[in-house]
Parts: C-alpha cells; structure tokens; sequence
C-alpha cells in the first residue's frame, strides 16, 4: 500500500497540511459566520417571541381584569335592578293592602251597621209579639183585659234590664 510507504510520508503530509488548511480557513471564513448568523437569529426570534408572549400574556391579564371588573359590575346593576323592583313590588303590596284593608273595613262598618239595623228590627218585633203574648196569656189566665200600653211599658222594662 503506497500510503505506509515511508518515502512518500513528507509529501502525504504536506498534503494533509495544505487540505487541513484549506478546509480550517473555508469552515472558519464560511461556514462558521453564518452558523453564528443563523444561531443569533434564532436567538433573537427567541427572545422577541418570548418579549411578544410577555406582552400579550400582560394583555391576557388586563383583558381579564377588565373582564372581571365589568361582570362583578354588571352583578351589581343586577342585584341594585333586582333590588329595585322588589323595593316596588313590596310598596304595590302595600297600597293594595291599605286598599283592601280599607274597603275591608268599609264592608265590616256596612255590615255592622246592617246587623244593628237588623237587631233593632228584631227586638222590635220581638217586643210586640212579647206584647201580643202577654196581653192573651194574662187575658185567657185571669180573664181581666189589660191595657196594652201598660203591658208594652212592662216588656219594654223587661228587655231594657236584660240588655
């Protein structure tokens, strides 16, 4: 094999030297700057991606204070609107209810005065059935005819004690 040829050693490693070289200088004037290039790009998409997810992740945070803020608001219109109308509904309740309590009475007073009209009528009548019945039990008992003003003035005392 000529490569372990002692002779042909200097040349085979003037060679070596030469193409080492060479390729040392193209990988280090070449290929190594736009490695770096390609790797500080990266780097900086990296980082203004990380500073665009810092911003919009601050965004996220105010969007959703501001979310929270506006629904813990619109509770309290809410509750203030809820609040509200039974505020009006109780105040409706009570009118209607001095309304009815009102003509309740009104009807109670009506029938009040109904049932003393209807009591005066019946002591009335009763009186004067009391009057008929004494002057026929004293008439057919004693057989005297009694005069019927005496015996109304002795009904009259009568109901008037028992009252």
């Amino acid at each position: 094999m000529p490569q372990f040829d002692p002779t042909t050693f200097s040349s085979q490693i003037f060679w070596l030297i030469i193409t080492f070289s060479t390729l040392y200088l193209i990988v280090w004037k070449f290929i190594i700057p736009k490695v770096n290039n390609i790797l500080e790009k990266r780097e900086s998409v990296i980082a203004h991606d990380l500073d665009r997810a810092k911003e919009l992740r601050s965004e996220a945070e105010k969007i959703l204070t501001d979310y929270e803020v506006s629904i813990s608001s619109a509770f309290e219109k809410k509750e203030n609107e809820i609040k509200k109308i039974i505020d009006s509904c109780k105040e409706e309740a009570e009118i209607k209810n001095k309304e009815l309590n009102k003509e309740l009475d009104e009807k109670i007073l009506s029938a009040e005065k109904r049932i003393l009209l209807a009591k005066t009528e019946a002591i009335k009548d009763i009186n004067t059935v009391a009057v008929e019945i004494a002057d026929v039990t004293s008439t057919s008992l004693t057989g005297i005819n009694f005069d019927k003003s005496t015996i109304e003035n002795l009904v009259e005392n009568i109901t008037k004690g028992n009252k």
